[in-house]
């Protein structure tokens, strides 16, 4: 059985991330270094978020408000200012997607944007917009697991845990000088909320 990293992997396309970086203002190349930067920081929050009951509860039930965007991510987020991105973005502004970050990472939420605004180089209002992208899509990704294989709110910490610490080797392998930064952001934001 694939994972929720392997999930999310497959959904974001050079299509998508091109979209991405539309929405960004970065160029495609930027967007997949951050991407690949800020994922590994994402599933670790998310971790550390649902290593207590009740946060890992929010998770589990949030989950399913997002199962429908897997395989659609390409018909949703046409570049420009529509679809799914252009949503998101509209949102950042009400704070709809700002409310499920602070939702799913909980105690965590400030320390996983700030992990995303070192490990993926970019501002803190577009490390905010890459966060509002990848959170939905990882929430996708755990709906589709809990689907497949049962996935029960008790699990969801240690299938990111080891998710996170596979994007972590992955983002290093891909990127080596990210090798000590993102080592010491992942320790920081895996830590268990307090």
């Amino acid at each position: 059985m694939s994972g929720i990293l392997d999930t999310v992997q497959q959904q974001l396309t050079p299509s998508t991330i091109t979209q991405i970086s539309e929405q960004l203002g970065v160029d495609p190349a930027t967007a997949q270094q951050a991407v690949t930067a800020a994922l590994p920081v994402v599933l670790g929050g998310m971790a550390s978020s649902a290593s207590d009951p009740a946060q890992a509860a929010t998770i589990h039930e949030e989950a399913d408000n997002h199962a429908g965007i897997l395989g659609s991510l390409g018909n949703l987020i046409p570049g420009g200012s529509s679809g799914m991105l252009g949503g998101l973005a509209s949102m950042v502004g009400a704070g709809g997607l700002g409310g499920l970050l602070g939702s799913v990472l909980g105690q965590n939420h400030a320390a996983t944007q700030d992990g995303v605004t070192q490990a993926s180089g970019l501002d803190p209002q577009r490390s905010r917009q890459l966060m509002m992208i990848l959170v939905p899509i990882v929430l996708a990704a755990i709906a589709h697991h809990k689907r497949a294989s049962s996935l029960d709110a008790s699990q969801i910490a240690p299938a990111l845990q080891n998710d996170a610490k596979t994007a972590q080797a992955q983002a290093v392998q891909e990127a080596p000088h990210l090798g000590g930064l993102l080592g010491g952001i992942m320790s920081h934001v895996m830590q268990k909320p307090k």
